[in-house]
């Protein structure tokens, strides 16, 4: 058996849950539904074929349908990537018997205009302007009430001391990520790809992401940040495998690196519902900066292995 991987973004490249993907071989069809990355996975059985020609299909809510037919090869298993369109809005058609009614309706105002123009008196009136008010009249103006809306919601800003001490280790850093699969493997910022922050449960409490990444069973996927050790002292790093995950039954390993060096703990044989949550000092280089790398090693899993990213902070 051989993987098949279907991916489905839109147009502008974001990952769509939810698509029906549709493949089929030998006029039987196998459906599955992508995933939060858009990624649909299909175990396929070669059966001492070479080639195999498919089609698939997906269908995505909003958007238009597509298909295409494929040659899998096996000693080639490439992923299909569909980038949908999304469907035009329709214009409503009226029906016979609506435009019947209209058509009444448009004659008895014609009619009702007619019968006020015959009998010599003006279908309109206009209203005569107030004007401006006289010297002596004290012009009305409303009063002005503070909202409480303005009091109950209004938002303290933050200490100074908070911004300048403080930054956020994926914004501030030069960071660089790579993969033992850059085809199925992907690092996630979407401060970057204009989307919303993710919300995930981590034993059992919500934290919000806004990087992630993730890779497939004994695949590797590895982010290399350079630090800026002159101007901050410490990182404070939190990442977690979300509680949802344990359906795919995931088993990873998470190493973090500084300047170049394994740090321990070692995260090994690590599942979902497991918080790490860590202090490094920073230590400066000759250049002055520090370099820390998180990678992660998905040993097992029915489908991806992912770690989310909370906050990390550069104090």
């Amino acid at each position: 058996m051989t993987d098949f991987i279907v991916r489905v973004v839109n147009e502008n490249n974001k990952h769509i849950q939810g698509a029906m993907v549709s493949l089929e071989i030998g006029g039987t069809p196998t459906v599955d539904y992508t995933d939060k990355y858009g990624v649909s996975r299909f175990s396929v059985n070669f059966s001492n074929q070479i080639n195999i020609n498919g089609r698939v299909r997906v269908d995505a809510n909003g958007y238009e349908t597509d298909s295409r037919y494929i040659t899998l090869s096996f000693n080639n298993v490439k992923t299909e990537e569909f980038r949908l369109r999304e469907a035009a809005t329709r214009t409503p058609q009226l029906s016979p018997g609506k435009i019947s009614i209209y058509v009444a309706i448009i004659g008895a105002a014609a009619a009702i205009l007619g019968a006020y123009i015959s009998a010599g008196l003006p279908p309109f009136q206009k209203v005569p302007s107030q004007g401006p008010p006289s010297p002596t009249q004290k012009p009305i103006t409303p009063a002005t009430t503070k909202s409480p809306l303005s009091t109950v919601f209004s938002i303290p800003s933050s200490p100074s001391k908070v911004a300048e001490d403080s930054a956020s280790f994926f914004s501030e850093a030069k960071c660089k990520w790579f993969s033992s699969d850059t085809v199925n493997s992907y690092f996630v910022d979407t401060s970057l790809r204009n989307e919303k922050p993710v919300d995930v449960s981590v034993k059992h409490q919500i934290y919000t992401s806004t990087v992630y990444m993730f890779t497939y069973p004994t695949n590797s996927i590895t982010v290399t940040c350079q630090t800026d050790a002159e101007k901050f002292s410490k990182l404070k790093l939190a990442m977690g495998i979300p509680d949802d995950g344990i359906g795919s039954k995931p088993v990873m390993t998470v190493k973090v690196y500084q300047g170049g060096t394994l740090r321990q703990p070692l995260y090994k044989d690590i599942v979902p519902g497991t918080l790490i949550d860590t202090t490094i000092n920073l230590q400066k280089n000759n250049s002055g900066q520090d370099n820390i790398a998180i990678e992660l090693l998905c040993q097992r899993s029915n489908k991806t292995c992912d770690i989310y990213f909370f906050e990390p902070q550069l104090l």
